[in-house]
């Protein structure tokens, strides 16, 4: 589980889904959002947001099972915890899992993430 200062607050996460970029993988769809954005859509400072915060979301769509749902968000959750400082400019990002996630190994899942952040660096150092 990601530590609280990482976590995107639920408040936020229409916001980020709404407003935010879209990348799309095989395992997920990645929405993201600059913090320094939130800030200025909302008109106030959340707390200084040096940290890149985190929000998953897992669909009953994707498996009626509980247990097989949280196993899958456990090894994503894990793998975004070890990436999630590397992101250089701080953002706010929603994993939406897709139904490959449930059966991909951790190792998958680590790969396709670091992927995905390596982009999201392009983008943002581009901007």
């Amino acid at each position: 589980m990601l530590a609280k200062k990482y976590r995107l607050p639920g408040y936020l996460i229409p916001l980020v889904s709404q407003k935010g970029k879209t990348q799309v993988t095989s395992l997920f769809v990645l929405k993201y959002l600059s913090t320094s954005t939130i800030e200025l859509l909302n008109h106030c400072a959340i707390g200084s947001l040096s940290n890149s915060l985190a929000a998953f979301i897992f669909s009953k769509k994707l498996d009626k099972r509980a247990v097989v749902r949280n196993q899958a968000k456990r090894r994503l959750s894990e793998a975004v915890r070890q990436i999630l400082p590397q992101i250089k400019q701080p953002s706010a990002v929603i994993f939406f899992a897709k139904k490959d996630i449930l059966s991909a190994k951790y190792q998958v899942i680590l790969q396709e993430v670091e992927k995905t952040i390596k982009q999201l660096n392009n983008e943002t150092i581009q901007q």
